[in-house]
């Protein structure tokens, strides 16, 4: 699907706001048209707690220059892939990739923070806030990372990765199905016992890399043009974390999971968090 998006917006500027966040307060005009291809998770064998399957989606942003105040093409994807050899007793691997690329067609015409990639967060990049890594503001705003110290504004990036492998095992005997669904008429209401041992859940252990780049055509130019080089020196600025965690399926079709993480390769402006909870909405039916 696709569609023409005529946006205009304003950065909200605070006190403490860094210099280029203060730069681009105020309204800015995007003429946008956008593309959207999505598999909704119809080739898994559920949408949230996935064993088996495949889903991808991808999706495109045009900027174009005319009567905008930007101008750029940006791309995303993701891809993941769920295994549970029956040999395995339940057990399930898991590979999720993630990817993003923005290009900007003009100087005088850049994409705003507003229009950048940002990773980190619960289902994203655990061990990590919400943009919690990649380029921040030299001085000014931002707030405390998780060591107490003074970190700046994220201004986010025009490249991204994150790939995550994963293991998981189901906890007890409960189904994928959400537990809170009323029993169909005629039969007995469940009682707690048969509610909490009827609870879908999972336990996963992780392990993601990632990064987020600010300029990937300034670090091409630095390497001199040369791809191996250029690729060498995104690699060399990934993160890296691993954990576990529980994951449930609750209101529907809305994944909700408790991770702890352990940020094993991390930036000294980076925000980090251990301890997370995350829930991913499904909307569509």
């Amino acid at each position: 699907m696709g569609g023409d998006n005529g946006n205009a917006s304003s950065s909200s500027m605070f006190l403490n706001a860094s210099v280029p966040i203060v730069k681009q307060a105020g309204p800015s005009l995007k003429h946008s048209v956008t593309a959207q291809i999505r598999q909704n998770g119809t080739h898994l064998d559920h949408a949230q707690l996935p064993t088996q399957g495949t889903d991808w989606n991808l999706e495109s942003e045009w900027a174009l220059p005319v009567y905008s105040d930007v101008s750029f093409w940006k791309f995303q994807g993701n891809w993941a892939c769920h295994v549970a050899p029956t040999i395995l007793g339940g057990l399930a691997w898991h590979g999720l990739f993630k990817g993003g690329y923005l290009h900007a067609f003009s100087a005088a015409q850049r994409p705003t923070v507003s229009d950048r990639f940002y990773v980190g967060g619960p289902l994203n990049f655990r061990g990590f806030l919400p943009a919690g890594i990649g380029p921040r503001a030299t001085k000014g705003g931002g707030g405390a990372s998780s060591s107490s110290h003074h970190t700046t504004d994220a201004l986010g990036g025009d490249f991204f990765y994150t790939a995550t492998l994963m293991a998981s095992l189901p906890l007890g005997s409960g189904s994928t199905e959400d537990a809170s669904t009323p029993p169909p008429t005629g039969q007995e209401e469940p009682t707690l016992s048969d509610i909490l041992s009827s609870i879908p859940l999972r336990a996963f252990a992780f392990g993601t890399v990632g990064t987020c780049v600010g300029n990937l055509a300034h670090v091409a130019q630095q390497n001199g043009g040369d791809v191996v080089s250029t690729a060498t020196a995104v690699w060399q600025s990934s993160r890296a974390s691993v954990g576990v965690g529980i994951a449930t399926n609750v209101l529907g079709n809305n994944r909700l999971e408790f991770t702890y993480a352990v940020p094993l390769r991390y930036g000294p402006l980076d925000h980090r968090r251990n301890v997370q909870i995350g829930m991913s909405l499904h909307l569509d039916q």
